[in-house]
């Protein structure tokens, strides 16, 4: 049998179609919560449990708020607006309930994989903020 000798450029295509198909075929992971943001005095901390969600099975989304001067923000209003940057989806909104202590949580469901931007409309005695998180959702 005789071995036909390999051009350089064939072994480059056949080295790129394979790293292609290596890279291309792997899942992406959820973004690793929590997510802390800082905007117009108000510090959030986003969190998700479970912390790795997977489709449509539904998980709870919760947001600790703080003041500048490190007190929990009572009494505040957060609404959250789920949505694909890549893709028109149907509204996918949540509005979270107060534990008292400065964390607000709603129970949400990522319909798709792929990458996502939370958005946290908040209205607070100081006023109102919003806040923008980004994951990647398995």
């Amino acid at each position: 049998m005789e071995i036909l000798p390999v051009k350089r450029w064939e072994l480059f295509i056949l080295l790129a179609s394979a790293t292609l198909l290596l890279f291309g075929c792997s899942q992406p992971k959820a973004t690793q919560t929590p997510i802390t943001q800082t905007n117009g005095g108000v510090t959030a901390v986003l969190t998700l449990s479970p912390s790795a969600p997977t489709v449509m099975t539904p998980a709870a989304l919760t947001l600790t708020l703080q003041d500048n001067s490190g007190q929990p923000i009572t009494g505040a209003s957060v609404a959250f607006d789920l949505t694909m940057p890549g893709m028109a989806m149907p509204p996918n909104n949540a509005q979270a309930s107060s534990d008292g202590s400065g964390a607000y949580v709603a129970e949400v469901t990522f319909t798709m994989a792929g990458d996502w931007q939370i958005q946290a409309d908040v209205t607070h005695p100081g006023g109102n903020v919003v806040l923008l998180f980004d994951l990647t959702i398995e």
